[in-house]
């Protein structure tokens, strides 16, 4: 996060939206952030259809502020893509907390930190639905308006 704000892609006076419990929700630039895992089509058209509907998006992505890798919120990140979007709410998390942990959805998969950084560093993807990350802490509801979204 140190990163972004000295080179001038985080002003916390425009970007900060909020804060979680003990981290930041802030506007991410898209162009650099890393996803890990790929996306369901059929669940990308429908979450579009919802958020361009509604014109809302209910949650912050969860991304490692250390690294960028996006780790929860891959669907949410290719609609505003698709949207022409350049920032999204994002929950930067340090991903080095014990608070966090990572399982896989998938009974054929193991997945830990590890694999998750080292396939996000290498910009390779995970099958979708392969990581499941839990927290100790509830990701905040913004219910903030695309609209008001660069």
């Amino acid at each position: 996060m140190r990163r972004l704000i000295e080179i001038g892609r985080i002003n916390f006076l425009k970007d900060l939206i909020c804060c979680g419990n003990i981290y930041p929700v802030i506007l991410a630039p898209i162009d650099l952030l890393i996803p890990h895992e790929d996306i369901e089509y059929s669940r990308f058209c429908e979450l579009a259809e919802d958020i361009t509907r509604r014109r809302i998006i209910e949650k912050p992505i969860l991304v490692d502020m250390n690294t960028l890798i996006i780790l929860d919120g891959h669907h949410r990140y290719h609609v505003f893509k698709e949207l022409g979007k350049e920032k999204i709410p994002a929950l930067l998390i340090d991903y080095n907390d014990p608070c966090i942990r990572v399982e896989s959805w998938r009974s054929d998969w193991f997945v830990n930190k590890e694999l998750v950084i080292k396939t996000g560093l290498e910009r390779k993807l995970l099958p979708h639905k392969t990581s499941r990350h839990i927290l100790c802490f509830e990701i905040p509801r913004i219910d903030l308006s695309i609209d008001l979204i660069p």
